[in-house]
């Protein structure tokens, strides 16, 4: 009996010893992140306390009229917040008779806050309507993008946030990117009711009070926004493109194509998704009296066969909504001009890119009157 007393002794003590060694580890990992977090807190000029989640929707946004660095290896920019919580400038709740108002909505390419706003493409086309326009004509271009959307979001963003500002004209601006942010396992998957209807609310358990504030306070943590960053970056990295200093297609690429275009034609629950959503988008902005135009690019500048932007075309044949496909215009600009649309970090618009982006639908507007009138 006493050999068992002391064998249970034994075992016990070797089961404290390894909580203890368990706890010691999750405290040394805790030390070590709150003093990562002070010295990102310190020594990171770029603020990463810039979002929240919006009380009443549980959607992030900008905090109003607010600023921060973004900053990342080969550009810096100054970004800043308008009226409206994005990156723009800032909008007038009411709008004159005699303007015309565009709206942006889309991912980080529509928001592009790489770039000066002077240099945004919507700046630039902007510009380029009222250098064209009628004396008593004005046109307003403004941007809506936020990173990280997907169809699904710009659908709740424009119900939310744009359609109150009344344009005239949505332009929904897609890359292949937003294509897996609208997969049933992104963090905002796409909610249908029993008639196929698209469910213009987050769920109830993402925008609660409690929900929220847990958000809003996670938000405020550079060193989780920093991690959140790395991963997002590798993410893009994984997602197929085209190398920006080649032109010609090497046998590497093909291949490349290949896998991606089996990959795309796997993925018929998304384009079903993907079909409804774009379908209801048209539907939701001419609802509210706003015409709708559909733009795309690939991201990539050779324009080899893009299963991505083919399934898009289609779409948008098949509910007659007005498209625009950027990849043969970039194609076209690059193999002139042999400069590179795209920053060597991230990949996303450069100055050039913005340039071609603005050029390229001013044109699609000139050439289709029936969105602007």
């Amino acid at each position: 009996m006493e050999n068992l007393d002391q064998n249970a002794v034994k075992i016990e003590k070797k089961r404290y010893s390894g909580w203890r060694r368990f706890f010691e580890i999750m405290i040394g990992i805790l030390l070590a992140a709150i003093a990562a977090e002070l010295f990102l807190q310190i020594s990171d000029r770029g603020s990463r306390g810039e979002f929240f989640n919006d009380q009443n929707t549980g959607l992030l946004l900008y905090k109003p009229h607010t600023s921060f660095i973004e900053t990342s290896d080969c550009y810096t920019n100054t970004v800043t917040i308008n009226n409206a919580g994005f990156y723009a400038q800032d909008i007038a709740k009411e709008k004159n008779p005699n303007t015309y108002r565009i709206a942006v909505v889309g991912s980080s390419f529509a928001e592009s806050r790489s770039v000066s706003l002077s240099q945004h493409f919507a700046t630039l086309l902007s510009q380029r309507l009222n250098a064209n326009a009628a004396p008593n004509k004005t046109f307003e271009v403004i941007p809506f993008g936020f990173a990280g959307n997907g169809t699904y979001l710009d659908m709740l963003y424009y119900d939310t946030y744009v359609a109150p500002y009344h344009p005239d004209l949505v332009i929904d601006l897609i890359t292949d990117y937003e294509f897996g942010e609208d997969s049933p396992n992104s963090a905002h998957p796409p909610q249908f009711d029993a008639n196929g209807k698209v469910i213009l609310d987050l769920p109830q358990t993402q925008n609660s009070p409690v929900a929220v504030f847990a958000k809003n306070i996670l938000r405020n943590s550079k060193l989780i926004a920093s991690i959140y960053g790395r991963l997002m970056i590798l993410r893009s990295n994984m997602h197929p493109k085209t190398d920006p200093n080649a032109v010609n297609a090497s046998s590497t690429t093909q291949n490349a194509e290949s896998a991606t275009d089996a990959l795309w034609k796997t993925q018929d629950a998304l384009w079903r998704t993907q079909n409804a959503l774009l379908s209801q988008f048209k539907d939701l902005a001419r609802a509210n009296n706003s015409r709708f135009l559909l733009v795309s690019w690939s991201r990539v500048l050779d324009h080899l066969p893009a299963p991505f932007t083919s399934h898009i075309q289609e779409i948008a044949q098949t509910h007659s909504i007005p498209y625009l496909d950027l990849d043969p215009i970039f194609a076209k600009q690059y193999a002139k001009e042999h400069v590179s649309p795209i920053w060597s970090c991230g990949g996303h618009w450069n100055t050039v890119g913005n340039a071609w982006t603005a050029n390229a639908i001013y044109d699609e507007l000139k050439a289709q009157p029936d969105l602007i009138p």
